[in-house]
Order: structure tokens, then sequence, then C-alpha cells
């Protein structure tokens, strides 16, 4: 089968959805399927190759007019289709433009499958934001519905599209190529040190609440503790949740801002806990947070709240805990340094989020899907 797999972004950032479209790619490939991307992105460039596919790219303009003109659908992506591909892959595409394509497909007599991996949140200035709640709604609400099948990230997606062929991928991660950058680094007993990644705010990552939290146990803990928060500064911490850092935190927390892939690895695989908290909502619950399946695949254990699937797969003592109060946080940081290096050596033999435990479940998905079609 030929599948190609267009994305809204540079396959080349190294951004979370890059790497769940290119392992997606990488279970259909294990089944001898040809896949290839089309990536748009705000830069010019020639076909290439990347983990073995072959990438073209539709450039987009990155002002206002070039954002109206994505939301609208006014790219030269069908010019860009072949005309022997049998499956089109649409990763969190927008709406409109997703209708355009699925109405190109029914013509082509091409299936197409949205790979739906959040439910958006609506940013930037008032103009923005009403453009993107247009395209939620259409995508979430109408476009999704008329696809020939969805991959979704979540049982509440899986759920909210009952009536549709679905099939849940939770973010997955390369297990072998992972833990060979990892490398654990023994830590002392009087001493923890704790990751956490922010690049979003308070609508979705509850990071006041965290701190706040550290804030208040301090003075109870036997040892002292280090939080490094990647993919933010402290200014940027303040303006976003309209808070300063507590005096009694401020040399226990360093802003990181952003760090490469590599870097961001080796500090959470240097570190006692991965730590991360989320709220309830509509968008928490839809989504998956890629960092905790990273996290485990580094061999870290993380520390939480319930939010999303995460229940399904964080295993309580093994690797990680969920934290509810402030003595659930103080009875995971007081933990012996035994007792963790235990639940990392679990965390780095923990393979549930390993692409190829999916490839076959993705295989028969698409076998479906295009059924009793004749490849192209």
């Amino acid at each position: 089968m030929k599948i190609l797999y267009i994305c809204g972004f540079d396959l080349q950032s190294g951004v979370a959805a890059a790497k769940r479209v290119i392992l997606v790619g990488k279970s259909f490939r294990s089944f001898s399927h040809e896949v290839s991307f089309l990536d748009t992105c705000y830069l010019k460039r020639d076909d290439y190759v990347l983990e073995g596919f072959h990438v073209t790219s539709v450039k987009r303009e990155k002002n206002v007019i070039g954002q109206i003109r994505t939301k609208l659908g006014i790219l030269d992506i069908e010019k860009k289709i072949r005309p022997d591909i049998d499956l089109i892959i649409a990763y969190n595409f927008p709406g409109i433009p997703l209708l355009h394509l699925h109405r190109y497909c029914k013509r082509k007599k091409i299936s197409i499958i949205a790979d739906v991996a959040d439910w958006p949140i609506p940013e930037g200035n008032i103009i923005h934001k009403l453009i993107m709640q247009i395209d939620i709604n259409t995508r979430m609400r109408k476009a999704h519905h008329q696809m020939d099948g969805l991959i979704v990230i979540s049982d509440y997606l899986g759920r909210y599209y009952c009536n549709q062929k679905s099939v849940v991928v939770p973010p997955m991660v390369d297990v072998e190529n992972t833990l060979k950058s990892a490398c654990f680094h023994p830590y002392s007993k009087n001493y923890l040190l704790l990751t956490t990644i922010n690049t979003a705010g308070p609508e979705k990552e509850a990071l006041n609440i965290l701190i706040g939290m550290l804030s208040r146990i301090k003075d109870s803990l036997d040892r002292k503790i280090e939080l490094n928060v990647i993919g933010m500064t402290q200014e940027q911490y303040e303006s976003r949740y309209h808070e300063l850092v507590p005096e009694n935190m401020h040399n226990e927390i360093k802003f990181c801002g952003r760090l490469s892939y590599n870097d961001t690895i080796k500090m959470i695989s240097d570190s006692a806990y991965f730590i991360f908290f989320r709220k309830h909502s509509q968008v928490t619950d839809a989504g998956f947070p890629t960092k905790f399946s990273e996290a485990l695949s580094c061999g870290t254990p993380v520390l939480t709240t319930r939010t999303s699937d995460l229940e399904k797969y964080l295993v309580t003592g093994n690797n990680g805990y969920f934290i509810d109060s402030d003595s659930d946080l103080l009875s995971a940081l007081m933990m012996s340094q035994e007792s963790i290096e235990r639940m990392k050596k679990f965390c780095s033999q923990y393979k549930a989020f390993d692409y190829h435990m999916y490839a076959q479940k993705l295989n028969e998905f698409i076998e479906n899907v295009v059924g009793g079609k004749k490849y192209k």
C-alpha cells in the first residue's frame, strides 16, 4: 500500500508531533507499506530523505495572511499528491483544508484517515483566536466525522468518535534509540533532582500548583531538592501565570529555557523524578502528554496528576506516583535512594510505548479502512 502522511509542520524540527508521525510511518513500513511525507513549513526546501522516508515540502507564510490562507486551505497540496497513492493520513489538519482534502480523495478514490492528537486551544490575539476557534469547531465536530477512519491519541477521543472507525495509539517511542542517549547517574541521598517541561501555560500545565506544593513541603524534607524547568524562563513563568516564584524556592528552581532534544533527554535521565501537573479539562483529557512516555523511556519515574489515559500506564510504586495532595508529594520525595533506583530500573525496561507494540494494530486498522480496494 502506498501511504502519504501530510503534516502541518517541519518534520526536521524534532517536536513531539514529528516524532509521532515518523514512528507511525515506521510501524507501517515494518509491514512493507511504502510511506512518504508531505510537510508544510515556513522554509522553502527541496525534497529530502528523513530516516529513510521521502519528504516533500510545501512552503507556507508565517504572517497573519499566511495563517488565514493555511486555515482556508489555500496551499498547493493537491498538486503534490502522486496519482498512485492508496491512503492519505492527515495529522492534526485544519478543518476547512481537511474537508477540501476529503473531497479530493473521494474524487480520486483515495482513502483518507485523520491522525487526531489533541483538542486544540485557541491562542494569540483576538483575530487569531477567532480564526482558530472556527477551525477547531470545523475540524473536531465536522471534518473528522467524514473521514474513512481516525487514529486517536486517547480513549477520550476514541469515545468522542465512537461512531467512526478508529484506533487508539498513545505517544510512541523508539526505545532502542532513546535508551542509547540515556545514562543514569547516581545521586546523593541528601539531594534530589527533579525535572519538568513546560512550553504551554496555565490552560494546560499547572506549574504554579507544582511550585506552590514544593514550597509548602520544603521544610518537611530531609534532603535538598532542585527543580529544573525546561522550556520556560522565569520571566515567562511569572508573565503567563501571573505569580511570582515563592521566596523560599528561589534557590531550588532553575528555569532553563529551551534546550536541545539531547540536552533535554540527558537532564531527564539524570533526574530522580520527572514531574508535571495538569488539571482535568477537555484539552488535557483529549490529549496525551508525550513527555510522560519519553520520561519513562529515559528510565525516569514520573510524578503527575490523573489526566488523559495515564492510569492505564502509571504503575504506582514501579514507574511513578499520582500526586493528589501535599502528603502524596512528600511521601514520593522521601523515598529511599534504593527505591528510586529500583523504579528507574523498572522504567528502563518498560516498553508499553515502544512503537513495535502498535505496528500490528495499526496495520490491521488501515487494512480494514482501505478494505477490499485494489492497491494502485
